[in-house]
Order: C-alpha cells, then sequence, then structure tokens
C-alpha cells in the first residue's frame, strides 16, 4: 500500500480517465488527493497514506472531487528550419521551384528528342 504522492495507492494507468478522490487528515490538518482509475467508485478509499506528514490514516469521509479525462497529446513539432519540406517559407518557395524544375526537364528533353 505504500506509494509515493497518491495516499499510498498505485497510480492509475497513463493516458486512462482519473477519478480524484479528497481525504482530510484530522490529527494535521492536510488533506490528501488520491488518484483511482475512473471505473472505481470514491467509497474504495478507507486506508490512506497523508501527503503531509506521511501518517497512515482511516479515512472516514471522502470526497469525490470529478473525474479528470486525459489531454489529447499535440501533434509532435516537425523540426527544422523555414526551408525544409515542412517549414513556412516552403510553402511561397516550393511552387516556383517546382515549376522550374518542371521547364528545365521539359527543356533537356526537347533538346534530346
Amino acid at each position: 500500500m505504500e506509494g509515493k504522492n497518491n495516499g499510498g495507492f498505485p497510480e492509475p494507468p497513463a493516458g486512462a480517465a482519473v477519478r480524484l478522490v479528497r481525504c482530510e487528515h484530522a490529527a494535521c490538518g492536510a488533506a490528501t488527493r488520491v488518484r483511482l482509475p475512473q471505473v472505481l467508485p470514491a467509497t474504495v478509499v478507507r486506508h490512506v497514506v497523508c501527503d503531509t506528514c506521511r501518517e497512515p490514516f482511516e479515512c472516514d469521509q471522502t470526497f469525490d472531487v470529478g473525474v479528470a479525462h486525459p489531454l489529447t497529446p499535440r501533434p509532435a513539432q516537425v523540426p527544422g528550419g523555414p526551408l525544409t519540406p515542412h517549414g513556412h517559407a516552403w510553402r511561397y518557395v516550393g511552387v516556383p521551384v517546382a515549376a522550374a524544375a518542371v521547364g528545365g526537364a521539359l527543356a533537356v528533353i526537347q533538346r534530346l528528342g
């Protein structure tokens, strides 16, 4: 039952929705927040390790703070400068460069044929 910063409970799986439960420790006056998987009700929390004084205590009353859903990860930033294929300047420079390449290829083909 020993855990770090979760009232002695194991951490829920990463990326899963989490139920937040608050328990007040009367001896030191601090509140300990416990993160549970969403499917578990707040009433399963009975024995808690205080985050402040690290003493185990019986949690007579739990407060269900609610369910926190995981954040949607942002798309990864593409490394590189402005003239890389994913850079902003490539949008404006790419069209004339492509047109010149096609024109040059056509000129070479006409001279050979």
